[in-house]
């Protein structure tokens, strides 16, 4: 019985290679096509004098789609496009002459892009963007020689505007400035610059809760310097050297009695206004910043702001409302989007948040909730996702995360405890389909023990100790089928062995993600 199955079986493979021998017999100048053992597509194209010319196509043994490109005397020309199993596009290279020349672009395994470069004979030279998974811009820079040179920008992902002005020298960040950022309220903080369309600014200063304070700067759209106005809690410092070309301006009643004081620069209205009665009471203030409204209320003779105050964005729309006392913000408080819908609401004690504060999304869903206490975070706070959906659970306690949190970035969670405010304990991070993407020991915000990291499919990526928050010993990586292609041995942090192979100093290491985000 034997005899006859093994005599069957060596039948059959002559006869699968006699039909694969026959299938990819070779059109010298032609079209071809290519098969496996298995019968299946592997590749196909024309051919001249017994050379791929023109489109080619390479396919997976699923029948999707592999690669699909031209060549032209032979050579890889225009752009080819590289496709995983699933069929997304991971990558498109643009070739001229056999080399990388002009623009290549990355995908990740869901085909969003991620980056754009270009070539010049297979180095990088010229631009290069990087994008957020929604497709906006998130940071544009400059390759020379094959290395980041020069000036970069990275975005906000929300809205587009510049939150980083970086310089790059040999691909080393030389200097890094922040701008544009808000705090967790949603108000402006820090450095803050503001640009024309043609990109050259228009104005620049600082912010402390949204409120102006110190040297601002304007400018023209040629970026030739108008004026410099020093703030002080908003309001314009009139004296100050740095605005002597503001030209005080009063109106009175016909009893000489003072009606309104302010100040004008080139011809608008900036600074506090105070508006009086005959007899001489404030009745009223307004604020104004090159002429546009933007608060009123009630300023005192000390400059402090009084009572229950309006605040505007500069296209005129309600953005904030609630009391002074002696210039801090107390008791409730609203805040607007420009359409008018409700952004946050909260309590002040003397410009320290307080009690339940809750914000919004544009939709009016509930974005965040969160216990204040003498301006610091404490208690128990909640954030949601646009559809409702709770992405981060936990509690502070005096400003620091304690306890007990949850947190859903992208398509893992992460769950763990924090002690004043550092990861402590085990923290595991799962993916979507719930299989594990990370376990891992923390000790102060210190990573300790054993770190596991998972393929999405459940198969271990990487693994390896820590002591004292530096790797030591073996440390593995594996690809999705579980087998080993990287071991690299540490000691007290520093790498000494790869794949058996001792390490001189100056050696390059390969980069090592250490979690492999399917």
């Amino acid at each position: 019985m034997k005899f006859y199955l093994v005599f069957a079986l060596g039948i059959l493979l002559q006869l699968v290679s006699l039909f694969v021998g026959a299938q990819n017999q070779v059109n010298e100048n032609g079209y071809n096509k290519f098969y496996g053992v298995d019968g299946k597509l592997e590749s196909e194209g024309y051919m001249i004098q017994n050379k791929p010319e023109g489109i080619w196509k390479t396919y997976y043994k699923n029948g999707r789609i592999r690669t699909i490109g031209k060549r032209t005397n032979f050579k890889l020309d225009s752009i080819w496009c590289f496709y995983n199993e699933k069929g997304f596009l991971t990558s498109r290279i643009t070739y001229q002459d056999d080399v990388r020349n002009g623009y290549t672009w990355q995908y990740n395994e869901e085909g969003i892009l991620q980056e754009k470069v270009n070539f010049v004979n297979n180095e990088k030279e010229g631009e290069y963007i990087t994008y957020y998974p929604s497709g906006n811009i998130k940071l544009e820079a400059q390759y020379i020689n094959n290395r980041l040179n020069k000036k970069a920008v990275e975005y906000a992902d929300d809205d587009g505007r510049k939150i980083t002005l970086l310089t790059y020298k040999d691909d080393l960040i030389i200097s890094k400035q922040v701008i544009n950022r808000y705090n967790n309220k949603g108000e402006k903080q820090g450095s803050w610059i503001f640009y024309y369309d043609n990109g050259n600014k228009q104005m620049e200063g600082n912010y402390t809760k949204d409120v102006k304070n110190g040297i601002f700067k304007y400018y023209d759209k040629n970026g030739n310097l108008t004026e410099v106005i020093r703030y002080v809690n908003g309001v314009a410092q009139l004296e100050d050297e740095e605005t002597a070309t503001l030209k005080l301006s009063y109106t009175y009643y016909p009893n000489a009695t003072v009606k309104s004081s302010g100040a004008y620069s080139n011809g608008k209205k900036v600074g506090s206004w105070r508006y009086y009665d005959e007899s001489g009471n404030l009745i009223s203030s307004e604020l104004y910043d090159r002429g546009i409204l933007i608060g009123e209320g009630l300023i005192d003779a000390q400059g402090f702001y009084q009572g229950y105050w309006k605040h505007y964005y500069e296209t005129g729309e309600l953005k904030s409302e609630g009391n002074y006392i002696d210039g801090k913000k107390d008791g409730p408080w609203k805040f607007y989007f420009l359409d008018g819908t409700i952004e946050q609401t909260g309590y002040y004690k003397l410009d320290k948040e307080t009690g339940t504060w809750k914000l919004y999304y544009e939709n009016g869903n509930i974005r965040r909730e969160e216990e204040y206490n003498n301006g610091l975070e404490d208690g128990e706070s909640i954030e949601y996702d646009i559809e409702g959906n709770v992405i981060a659970k936990g509690a502070f306690v005096e400003g620091e995360k304690d306890g007990p949190w949850i947190n859903k970035l992208n398509d893992f969670t992460e769950k763990g405890t924090f002690i004043d405010g550092e990861p402590t304990g085990t923290w595991l991070f799962s993916y979507e389909n719930g299989r594990p993407a990370f376990k891992g020991e923390f000790l102060n915000g210190i990573p300790i023990g054993k770190h596991e990291y998972y393929h999405a499919n459940g198969t271990l990526s990487a693994e390896g100790k820590y002591s004292g928050g530096r790797k030591k010993g073996d440390w593995r990586w594996y690809d999705k089928e579980g087998k080993i292609y990287l071991v690299i041995r540490y000691k007290q942090g520093k790498e000494i062995k790869i794949n058996g192979v001792k390490v001189r100093q100056g050696t390059d290491i390969p980069e090592i993600k250490e979690i492999n985000i399917d």
